[in-house]
């Protein structure tokens, strides 16, 4: 039982919280498709996450997400929405309420799910590990309530815990020292109650622990879902045949959003296969600059890391 007397159990299944988080925190025009796929057991059975206008599904839950050949939805400007393939392709446009029927037409044609094709726990055993000790074991009573609360979290449990000053942190790394720049803090300020900020330090909610991690999980959802836009944005500047300048832009714009040195090394990375050697050149000169193998004068992250 929690201090708040909410019985909670063992981690439960994640995929179910995403729907649920969804559900609840979503914007209203996510709450209202999700509200519909939610009732399909089909649909469930995969984890949702969204990106602007579009409901995902993946076989995993957490990023970088295991949707290859899944179908998805985009609500279009019209009012309308169009089921798509996992090329895509527009399968069929329909209102809101065939939604679900279109999905499950598409889902029809894949492979029956099992069981065993959902992977829950995509993290290092160490990271999951880490959770379950604070949660469990620390010491500490104050880091054990509120590890408890927030390893019941899927968008928190993608990184990795450290205390301080009986705070519970969390870093894009697992050793020290912590890869921290940009993420939300939630600390506690007195008995019952607790502060929300940003990666700049601005304060974005307070309370007692429930709305605290609300908001702090809002945070971290931004910041994945400006994560998945980064790639796409700093794609299409590469379409058009922006330079280093351009892209380092970008790269800038997206930090201040609370994209980590890993992320970013990791996004810009994966376009280089296949791309003709001047381009190639060009990203291997920008990621000089993101892992911090250049002038000090001209780094983006204070740390430096090897590619």
């Amino acid at each position: 039982m929690s201090r708040s007397g909410v019985a909670r159990g063992p981690l439960y299944d994640p995929f179910e919280r995403q729907w649920r988080w969804l559900l609840e925190y979503g914007n209203a025009r996510e709450k209202a498709l999700v509200h519909r796929l939610y009732v399909e057991p089909r649909v469930r059975f995969y984890c949702p996450y969204p990106t602007s206008n579009e409901i995902h599904l993946s076989r995993n839950t957490a990023y970088p997400w295991d949707d290859n050949g899944m179908p998805f939805v985009v609500a279009e400007s019209d009012g309308t929405y169009s089921v798509r393939n996992g090329d895509g392709g527009v399968h069929v446009r329909v209102t809101i309420d065939e939604v679900a029927a279109g999905l499950l037409a598409l889902l029809e044609q894949l492979e029956p799910p099992r069981r065993s094709d959902r992977r829950p726990k995509d993290l290092p055993q160490g990271r999951d590990r880490r959770w379950r000790s604070l949660a469990t074991t620390s010491s500490d009573p104050e880091v054990r309530f509120v590890a408890e609360r927030l390893a019941e979290e899927p968008e928190v449990r993608r990184y990795y815990p450290y205390t301080s000053m009986s705070n519970v942190k969390l870093s894009r790394n697992d050793e020290y020292p912590w890869d921290d720049e940009g993420l939300p803090r939630l600390i506690r300020r007195e008995e019952g109650e607790y502060v929300v900020v940003d990666g700049e330090g601005e304060l974005r909610g307070t309370g007692g622990l429930e709305s605290a991690v609300a908001a702090f999980v809002r945070l971290l959802a931004d910041i994945r879902i400006s994560t998945r836009g980064f790639q796409q944005t700093f794609c299409e500047a590469l379409q058009h045949g922006g330079g280093a300048g351009e892209l380092l832009e970008i790269v800038c714009r997206f930090k201040r959003l609370g994209l980590g040195q890993q992320e970013a090394y990791d996004a810009i990375d994966a376009l280089r296969p296949g791309l003709p050697e001047p381009v190639e050149d060009l990203l291997v000169e920008v990621l000089d600059i993101v892992t911090g193998w250049c002038s000090p004068k001209h780094r983006i992250w204070e740390a430096t890391r090897s590619g």
